[in-house]
């Protein structure tokens, strides 16, 4: 896996004039600290060969409680790594069961105190609620163990159902029943105000930061800056152009090593899509959609398309505009999903 994703970044920058300039690194999107660390530190320096990082100022690593170790930790500050998102879930270890984690609930707290007593102390801890059969107050004592640790950022997602999923299986065996609507809206009203209350910035639906401490990496994709995606099932843009890699893994590798070629799926933006990305992905940030450079961009004149349908949603208090951005109020953020659907432009 390492050597095809070698050969990917070879491929990438193969062509450009000088290497890139990187302000953000991620590593994430499955569980990359379970990689020996020869591989890491083989995986970084070819990120290094190929890329510019001088100017970096955000690398993180999404880690799995049972893998932080003192001796990994250490290792992966060595490397650079200056922000970690550790996947601590919940706190109850009968739920970390039913989800198939390896951790307990006192493994993930260990995980955390061990990298702060190291030094690195800008830490995303990721918070799942909506949970079956879950109550306001096992969501409470969540929250509030999450808090004593002291973390700079959290990411708190409600659970979701998606097609082919492990959850999706439990659901249609009669194994679990999602929580009503309801008390899933009484759940998100709970963590919102809570990490609030604690001094964290509810700057996107799923996304709580002590000032300074915002997802530096997420927020440039939020805004569409471009980015490079390497290894399987990865996604990249270039400002124009948006491709994703082929997501087996073993015919990821097949294609570079043996055939040392890339398998992807590519889409160039059309002017409808691009407004429905913006829609779509800005309206769940702090900032909202800044409907001038909507116009802009797409063509798409949402106070024109939309006028009623806005002036509708003002009347209920579900989103304000204030100096032509387009900006959720706390009652249409547990709608913004469905909002956007609303307003986007048909293709």
């Amino acid at each position: 896996m390492v050597e095809a994703m070698e050969l990917e970044m070879e491929i990438r920058t193969a062509n450009l004039q000088e290497r890139p300039k990187i302000e953000t690194l991620y590593f994430g999107g499955g569980t990359p600290s379970i990689l020996p660390q020869k591989r890491l530190a083989r995986l970084f320096n070819q990120i290094e060969a190929r890329f510019d990082l001088g100017n970096c100022k955000e690398l993180t690593l999404e880690v799995n409680p049972d893998d932080a170790t003192s001796n990994n930790l250490r290792f992966w500050k060595s490397l650079g790594i200056n922000r970690l998102s550790i996947g601590l879930q919940t706190f109850q270890d009968q739920r970390l069961v039913w989800m198939n984690r390896n951790h307990t609930s006192q493994m993930g707290i260990r995980a955390v105190k061990t990298a702060q007593d190291i030094g690195i102390d800008n830490l995303t801890l990721d918070l799942m609620y909506n949970l079956p059969n879950s109550s306001m107050e096992e969501l409470n004592g969540d929250l509030h163990q999450l808090l004593s640790l002291e973390p700079r950022h959290i990411s708190a997602y409600g659970l979701t159902i998606e097609p082919k999923t492990f959850f999706e299986n439990q659901v249609k065996k009669g194994l679990f029943l999602p929580l009503p609507e309801e008390s899933a809206t009484q759940q998100f009203y709970l963590v919102s105000e809570t990490l609030q209350q604690a001094g964290f910035e509810h700057y996107e639906i799923s996304n709580f930061g002590q000032p300074g401490f915002h997802s530096h990496h997420n927020t440039n994709y939020w805004f569409q800056v471009p980015y490079f995606g390497i290894g399987p099932g990865a996604h990249g843009f270039d400002g124009d152009l948006r491709y994703s890699n082929l997501a087996n893994n073993p015919g990821y590798i097949r294609s570079l090593i043996q055939e040392k070629k890339l398998v992807e799926t590519q889409e160039i933006l059309s002017p409808e899509n691009r407004a429905n990305e913006m829609i779509l992905i800005r309206l769940r940030t702090q900032w909202g959609l800044n409907l001038d450079e909507l116009q802009t961009k797409t063509g798409y004149d949402l106070r024109k398309e939309k006028k009623s349908v806005l002036e509708q949603w003002q009347r209920e208090n579900l989103v304000k505009i204030e100096n032509n951005m387009l900006i959720l109020n706390p009652s249409g953020m547990v709608l913004a999903d469905h909002l956007s659907l609303e307003l986007m432009v048909e293709a």
